[in-house]
């Protein structure tokens, strides 16, 4: 049997450049199975997005932020995964008109 649970991030407006989602906290206690990211713009945006992840302690804020591996350079929905923990994750715009959403879900459970 397995649990799990989803976070979520919205970006919203027009002509943002260069925004940032606040970061999801990755709960390492559910990493058993990874988790997914998927990111959805929603029918009529555009954007031009990424996801990036933390590896900074989370006793603090994030301050260091890598590329994800396959998330970058997109204008499209997505997904992917995370295999190797990681503690944050979230979203950056370089350009959006519309919504976009970043969902992570996370898993416990027995294999």
């Amino acid at each position: 049997m397995s649990t799990w649970t989803s976070k979520q991030k919205i970006l919203t407006g027009t002509g943002l450049v260069n925004v940032n989602s606040d970061p999801i906290a990755i709960d390492l206690r559910r990493f058993h199975f990874g988790c997914t990211i998927a990111t959805t713009l929603v029918t009529g945006g555009a954007a031009a997005f990424k996801v990036q992840v933390s590896f900074d302690p989370q006793t603090d804020p994030p301050v260091y932020w890598n590329d994800h591996d396959i998330l970058v350079d997109l204008v499209a929905s997505a997904q992917s995964n995370l295999v190797f923990p990681a503690t944050y994750c979230r979203l950056v715009a370089a350009s959006l008109t519309g919504t976009l959403v970043m969902s992570v879900v996370m898993s416990i459970g027995t294999s």
